[in-house]
């Protein structure tokens, strides 16, 4: 009786819902980012020396990869059905052994080495030595498999990069689909434009100068916001890359799309690009100023993603910056500065939603008080102190607003400026507001957003709206 057909088994976005190849160097950088400068050196001597200096750097927990669960049901059933089941990957063999390891699914292992890397072609010529005579199928999803199923005519796909079934109906090769590539609602989840909100404040410069209904900055405006929001998405998606081992072990941020393994690492890779480059070409059109603050926004959320958002108190500073700059953002699309009121009073109340959300983050994680926060540079029992903080810089927004108020420049903006006394007592009601769902653990991820949908936060909102048309009538 023959023996059935080996089945090989592709790792990298099939086996497991990564890459073994640019989530180890994601952490590499992450460990170290002056080690980018040694990345073109390894590849000189080829990708599997490069692959080979990942693994002898990075030690990674196998346990807390991504596994699909359909592909392993899969191999299962086949194991089961009597078929020898061989893991063949163009990843390091260190890391593929571990893998094979940690599954016991697996009947041998072929991976790169230090002189060979196994893919495409190369992959083929190895899975052909081990099978000697031997039939055997093929388990992969990308372009440099195609190599493989044109040899073997039939196509065994999970998850498939783009035109990959395209290629292989035209070469006629029978294809059993595991399940097809992730939909586009996990892109727009991943990109998470319900963060767009935060940059409505973009427009309060627009308000402020009482150019709301000027057609030019009202669209520039726009503008500025579409291109803001295009590159703060690829930010979040840069932090989503570099955060992969922090964000696993979050009770909440596990579920995101990049954590959760639900997109291809390099097709997340791709979007920043994209996301960048359409960003920088809008704002190109309203402002080369908006293009240089959108440069050095990203820059630095990249720095923040890599370093600064481990050490204590500089992370909140750069989060209320953030916010900030979105307001600055705003002044330079219609080419208004921004009042000395205005950047004191974003500093204080942004401030205060920074070490806002941070508590929440502190609070969501339930750990000894002596154990530093994953991927930040607080401990459980930081949490008070901060609190305290962030109450007291919230305070100190409404003092400046008190301070503004008695100026001589409110005099000549607004008819009736009395009115804005009102300010004081809204505002001090729902900054104490929001931290009292804090120490509640009511408050959302991101304070702004939560504002944003909260309905006593947004009558508060139309309430000051009406105190500022009181005062301006």
């Amino acid at each position: 009786m023959s023996q059935p057909p080996i089945l090989f088994v592709d790792l990298d976005n099939t086996l497991t819902r990564s890459d073994l190849f640019l989530e180890p160097l994601l952490r590499l950088l992450r460990k170290d980012p002056m080690v980018i400068f040694l990345l073109p050196l390894w590849l000189i001597h080829g990708r599997g020396y490069f692959k080979q200096q990942l693994s002898d750097r990075i030690s990674l927990d196998v346990a807390e990869l991504p596994y699909d669960e359909e592909v392993l049901e899969f191999i299962s059933q086949q194991r089961k059905s009597g078929r020898k089941i061989v893991l063949a990957t163009a990843s390091n063999q260190v890391f593929a052994d571990q893998v094979a390891s940690y599954l016991g699914l697996f009947d041998g292992v072929i991976g790169s080495s230090l002189d060979l890397n196994t893919k495409g072609k190369n992959k083929l010529a190895a899975m052909k030595r081990y099978a000697g005579d031997q039939a055997f199928d093929y388990l992969g999803d990308s372009h440099a498999d195609l190599h493989i199923w044109k040899e073997i005519k039939r196509a065994y796909v999970v998850s498939p990069q783009m035109g990959v079934l395209q290629r292989l109906q035209k070469k006629a090769i029978p294809v059993e689909l595991i399940h097809p590539a992730p939909a586009s609602e996990v892109y727009l989840k991943a990109i998470r434009p319900w963060q767009w909100l935060k940059n409505s404040l973009i427009f309060v410069p627009l308000i402020l100068a009482k150019q709301l209904f000027d057609p030019g900055s009202l669209v520039a405006c726009i503008m500025a916001f579409i291109s803001f929001s295009l590159v703060a998405s690829a930010g979040y998606l840069v932090n989503d890359l570099l955060d992969l081992e922090a964000d696993r072990q979050h009770p909440r941020k596990k579920n995101r799309p990049v954590a959760a393994g639900l997109l291809s690492l390099w097709n997340i890779v791709f979007l920043i690009f994209v996301l960048i480059l359409t960003g920088l070409l809008l704002a190109s059109l309203v402002s080369i100023n908006l293009v240089l603050l959108l440069v050095a926004y990203f820059v630095v959320v990249v720095a923040y993603s890599l370093e600064l958002k481990q050490h204590a108190l500089v992370d909140v500073i750069l989060i209320a910056s953030f916010y900030a700059t979105r307001i600055i953002a705003g002044g330079l699309a219609i080419g208004v500065s921004i009042s000395f009121w205005l950047l004191a009073f974003s500093i204080f109340v942004f401030l205060s939603l920074a070490l806002l959300k941070r508590c929440t983050e502190i609070r969501s994680i339930s750990r000894d008080e002596n154990t530093l926060i994953p991927g930040r540079g607080y401990y459980q029992e930081d949490e008070p102190m901060l609190s305290v903080m962030g109450i007291s810089s919230g305070y100190l927004s409404v003092v400046v607003i008190a301070l503004y108020i008695n100026s001589s420049e409110v005099t000549t903006l607004y008819q009736s400026p009395q009115f804005l006394w009102l300010v004081c007592p809204l505002m001090l009601y729902w900054i104490s507001r929001m931290w009292l769902k804090t120490r509640r653990n009511e408050m959302d991820d991101d304070p702004l957003v939560f504002a944003l949908r909260d309905k006593v936060s947004l009558i508060t909102g139309v309430l000051l709206a009406l105190v500022l048309l009181l005062a301006t009538l």
